[in-house]
């Protein structure tokens, strides 16, 4: 039996099971496909490009020469997936599709030039650990930040390419944001080539963390360790 003056506290989790279910479901879901031939080097960029989407895309999705994409947009609809990025390879160079299904608009972009991630963690002072990053931080969706295409007109065509943009990743909630679930960002920034003169678009994904700034050195210490001083003497 149980002890006199003692409570069974009840926890109720399908409360928040209930929110999160909801929340995984608004969630814009995309398919990362590539179409005819494509060499090694964006084989793995389509890697990477589904690590960077991830959770919100297939890892290990699987193609077949069969497959048309009539076929991926009816599964499409089926699993509640609404954008697609198609990757493609000519003579004249790589080329990104992003598309929302089921009725577009379709955003077609040449890739001027790429860098794999294993690249980048190669040039890092700290390899090892800078590794973990494509393998512990994804298990939460990547901040946005957009960068030059605030003063675009209703009219112009990069204004519909930043909405289409916008639409591929899940908002961000104020109320219920988790700062320490927050370990990248993808960031878009609209430029121009320095030696064409043409207007670019750069897409980066990076690996952030938090840190205390302007703190003494001795404060960000006593704040960062797990043990509990002795100030008795004190």
């Amino acid at each position: 039996m149980p002890k006199s003056g003692s409570r069974r506290k009840k926890t109720r989790t399908h409360v928040d099971d209930a929110a999160q279910d909801e929340e995984l479901q608004q969630a814009p879901k995309s398919f990362i496909i590539k179409r005819g031939q494509v060499g090694q080097y964006l084989r793995e960029l389509i890697v990477n490009i589904r690590e960077l989407m991830y959770p919100f895309t297939a890892l290990k999705l699987r193609e077949s020469k069969r497959n048309s994409l009539k076929d991926f947009l009816g599964v499409a609809g089926q699993l509640g997936v609404t954008h697609m990025m198609v990757l493609t390879q000519t003579e004249a160079g790589n080329y990104i599709r992003f598309v929302k299904n089921p009725r577009g608009p379709t955003i077609t972009m040449k890739i001027q030039e790429y860098c794999l991630s294993k690249d980048v963690v190669r040039y890092q002072q700290d390899a090892r650990k800078n590794s973990k990053i494509f393998t512990k931080t994804l298990q939460a969706p990547p901040l946005l930040i957009m960068n030059g295409f605030g003063g675009c007109a209703d009219s112009d065509p990069y204004k519909i390419c930043s909405l289409m943009i916008q639409s591929m990743f899940p908002p961000i909630k104020v109320q219920s944001m988790n700062l320490t679930a927050c370990k990248r960002v993808v960031l878009f920034n609209l430029t121009k080539d320095p030696k064409t003169g043409e207007d670019v678009i750069e897409f980066r994904h990076f690996g952030i963390s938090a840190r205390q700034r302007s703190v003494n050195r001795g404060i960000k210490k006593l704040i960062n360790s797990k043990r509990v001083p002795d100030i008795s003497k004190f």
